[in-house]
């Protein structure tokens, strides 16, 4: 459904500009009414009109004309330095018009139009009809307000939006369903969906300027993600979100999140994040919502990626060695790491109260962090090549200890007395097996049970309560380093 905009070019002549929005055209005509353009007995400001002109714009007669409307047609291209008495521009028609605004100018453009607009106005405006517009800051201190339309019913189509902040500048873009935006950041950029589903893609700046594109969501709004590099933060608070990378490369680095957190030494606050999510090919701290049923698959550097479970049900794939996975407090969590890698280096893996299932790489150098009094069953491997196994930790403070483990593979170190030269006898280990590391608590009891053929069951239990399943082990789990670590 169209709503119009009305804009008075004299005392009794107006033009309406189409918007998608009916929310939106409230917005643009109060901005209209009540801007630094207003002429109270008027309303909806005067505005010099001037008919399309191919190759420019023409300058105003006089001063006392405030605004430029253009009316422009699908065959029309308008382009010029606003001139210095419009302190504003309208593209109220169906071609394309492209202005440098003034240091007070604001912009609306209607639903079939395009325009491209260069902002030196450190407060300025922009409503967007629906239409396909090119917004870009041209100074570091140049700031503008976004207003865009959604598409009806949320679906895409709505407004698509080329911000160009490389300079440095600051944008605000308040989207709606449908929406697409591109972002070139340089700047302090932040794009809020406000309801259905917005797609937004960030890029960096060039040169030296790297700024930080910030993209959130309000309840009951989604959002995707494509990041091609740079520095992008995603809060989306109580909508869900997918990202995913959108370089050549199939490979981007972003910080998704809700709450309070430290990065680089700063602490960041956002709303807490109680969606879902879905992340495909990422690097970053990447922190699933609340909602559950998440799905975060970590990108291929090495040591890039940090996975955080949210909610009950999430899946955490970690496809690089040296990445971080963190099955929080949430229950049922499962994370699963590529059977391909292989190299002197594993994941971490840190569990805390809740509950689910850890599998490391496949051939070893894995550390297994228990924090809270949880219910886990994980799985090391081990580096035959290299004599390697995997290293288990008891990091927990609080009641209950680490809760109940199962390790599923544990290699026990393997005790043989030995004749050596000489004469006499001597006891060694083997050099490969894995460790439990009980974090300095004493171990209040380990027993072992044959099982048969050379197998045993192993439980082990701590002074915080912490209890430890060896399953299936070959030989038996044995105590050494001082009574704090199981071998």
């Amino acid at each position: 459904m169209t709503t119009f905009v009305t804009v008075n070019t004299s005392a009794s002549t107006s033009v309406l500009v189409p918007f998608t929005s009916a929310a939106n055209a409230a917005l643009a005509q109060a901005a209209l009414d009540d801007g630094p353009n207003s002429v109270a007995s008027v309303g909806g400001g005067i505005f010099k009109y001037f008919s399309p002109t191919v190759g420019g714009i023409v300058a105003a007669p006089t001063v006392n004309f405030l605004g430029g409307v253009a009316q422009t047609t699908s065959q029309t291209v308008i382009y010029n330095i606003l001139p210095g008495n419009y302190q504003d521009l309208v593209n109220a028609g169906s071609g394309t018009a492209i202005a440098i605004g003034g240091a007070q100018a604001s912009v609306w453009s209607g639903q079939n139009a395009t325009t491209v607009w260069l902002n030196t106005n450190p407060n300025g405006k922009a409503f967007l009809g629906g239409g396909n517009d090119v917004i870009q800051n041209a100074f570091s201190f140049a700031n503008i307000m976004i207003e865009m339309d959604g598409a009806p019913g949320g679906a895409l189509g709505g407004s698509t939006l080329i911000l160009d902040d490389q300079i440095g500048g600051g944008a605000t873009v308040n989207a709606h369903g449908g929406d697409l935006i591109v972002v070139n950041t340089g700047g302090r950029d932040s794009i809020i969906a406000n309801d259905g589903t917005v797609v937004v893609e960030t890029f960096p700046g060039t040169g030296s300027v790297h700024g930080i594109a910030t993209v959130s969501a309000v309840a009951g709004a989604d959002v995707w993600v494509g990041v091609g590099d740079g520095p992008t933060y995603i809060t989306p608070g109580a909508g869900n979100a997918f990202v995913f990378a959108a370089n050549a490369s199939g490979e981007s680095t972003a910080t998704l999140f809700g709450g309070t957190h430290v990065f680089a030494g700063q602490t960041v606050t956002a709303a807490a994040y109680t969606g879902r999510t879905t992340v495909l090919g990422m690097n970053g701290y990447l922190q699933a919502g609340s909602a559950g049923g998440s799905i975060i698959s970590g990108g291929t550097t090495n040591s890039a990626a940090t996975l955080v479970a949210g909610g009950a049900g999430d899946v955490l794939f970690v496809n690089a060695l040296g990445d971080v996975a963190s099955l929080g407090n949430a229950l049922n969590v499962i994370a699963a790491t590529n059977v391909d890698l292989t190299g002197k280096i594993g994941g971490t893996f840190i569990m805390g109260s809740g509950t689910g299932q850890a599998l490391g790489a496949q051939q070893g150098h894995n550390t297994f962090i228990f924090q809270g009094a949880g219910t886990y069953t994980v799985a090391g491997f081990h580096d035959s090549a290299n004599l390697t196994g995997s290293i288990y930790k008891d990091a927990a403070t609080g009641a209950g200890g680490a809760g109940n483990i199962t390790i599923a593979d544990f290699f026990p170190q393997q005790i043989q007395t030995v004749t050596v030269a000489g004469g006499g006898t001597a006891t060694i280990g083997t050099a490969i097996f894995d460790q439990f590391d009980t974090g300095g608590k004493a171990i209040s009891s380990l027993n072992s049970t044959a099982i048969g053929g050379g197998f045993f069951n192993n439980v082990a239990v701590l002074s915080d309560g912490t209890t430890i399943n060896f399953n299936t082990t070959i030989g038996q789990v044995h105590i050494g380093a001082g009574g704090t670590l199981l071998v």
